[in-house]
């Protein structure tokens, strides 16, 4: 798990999984899937806000929710103007990346027993159920809870 402030999302624009691992990808460290995050949460405290998936790249999907551009589109998130409204305090909350094996020490062992490779759509699935976050609908409809009132 790789863990670090919305603060640096909103000012680094060029954040990516190198600014923390610059060996990334090379003979010092090689691609494998212990460095392959695909599942982000971005969180408050005990306060779960969204978690989100992403195949290619966590740092290109979290500033999708800021508005930047992402698959030929622009638009500002509910993840994304929950973070403005609660400026400047938002910028003091954790961004949390996984890899689809980091999921398995946050969730119940019996949402992947009997799995021999995990995929990121279950570990999605598995990560919203569990933890239960305040803005995803989808997949969390019967465990859904509401923001509380702090967070306007």
């Amino acid at each position: 798990m790789l863990t670090f402030e919305v603060a640096r999302l909103l000012d680094e624009p060029e954040l990516e999984i190198y600014t923390f691992f610059p060996d990334y990808c090379t003979d010092k460290m090689p691609y494998t899937a212990d460095y392959h995050f695909t599942i982000y949460v971005v969180r408050d405290g005990n306060d779960i806000f969204y978690v989100g998936k992403s195949d290619d790249c966590c740092f290109t999907r979290l500033r999708a929710h800021l508005g930047y551009e992402f698959r030929g589109h622009r638009n500002l998130s509910t993840l994304g103007e929950l973070i403005q409204r609660n400026l400047p305090h938002s910028r003091q909350w954790s961004v949390e990346l996984y890899t689809n094996e980091d999921t398995k020490r946050v969730i119940p062992k019996r949402m992947y027993k009997g799995f021999v490779h995990w995929p990121t759509g279950f570990a999605e699935t598995a990560m919203i159920q569990t933890l239960k976050p305040y803005l995803n609908v989808k997949l969390n409809t019967g465990n859904r809870r509401y923001l509380p009132e702090r967070y306007g």
